[in-house]
């Protein structure tokens, strides 16, 4: 299996995954590019070193490229810490076009506290909105399970036909990856 783990900030889920997918699978821990990238980058590489995890590959993204390969993930993760990106929709792109067709995308944000000033309809206005936006990327909402207590939980399917195949063998199906992938820095 391949995963995508987004928005991970101390590397932990992404090694997580990593040891699930095993040796033959990979887990890229994307990194948004911008202040503290650089030192983000290296934490991944201390959990590779650390954790022992070779499958699970540090990748460098901007706002609207997660540098993965095209159709070159089953899942994709993102954890978030409620906070709405003002327009999310370059990412989910990116995020639909590295999935394959009818791969899972999954969302967990930090729900508002009580009594903060995110609870009631501004936070459902803001969710509604999130997942209008992921529906508009391309993908269904196909469980809500609310076995979190501080966290809400979705799982959206890409929707989509298979990529064209083009002439000869391409990177991607084979396994290797074609996008933006960062290797492994030591500062």
């Amino acid at each position: 299996m391949r995963v995508a783990a987004i928005g991970d900030g101390d590397g932990l889920i992404a090694a997580l995954f990593a040891r699930a997918v095993g040796p033959e699978g990979v887990v890229y821990g994307v990194v948004q590019a911008g202040d503290g990238a650089v030192e983000r980058i290296a934490g991944l590489n201390r959990v590779v070193r650390d954790y022992r995890v070779p499958n699970l590959i540090p990748t460098l993204a901007t706002a609207a490229d997660t540098g993965l390969p095209a159709a070159g993930i089953d899942l994709a993760f993102i954890a978030t810490d409620g906070q709405r990106s003002a327009d999310p929709r370059p990412l989910l792109d990116s995020i639909h076009t590295a999935l394959v067709p009818y791969g899972t995308l999954i969302l967990v944000a930090a729900r508002p506290a009580a009594g903060s000033r995110r609870t009631g309809p501004p936070a459902a206005a803001a969710r509604e909105a999130l997942i209008a936006a992921v529906r508009a990327a391309g993908f269904r909402l196909v469980e809500e399970p609310g076995f979190l207590r501080e966290n809400e939980f979705l799982r959206f399917e890409r929707i989509g036909e298979e990529p064209a195949a083009e002439a000869g063998s391409s990177p991607a199906a084979a396994g290797t990856p074609t996008g933006q992938v960062q290797p492994h820095m030591e500062r």
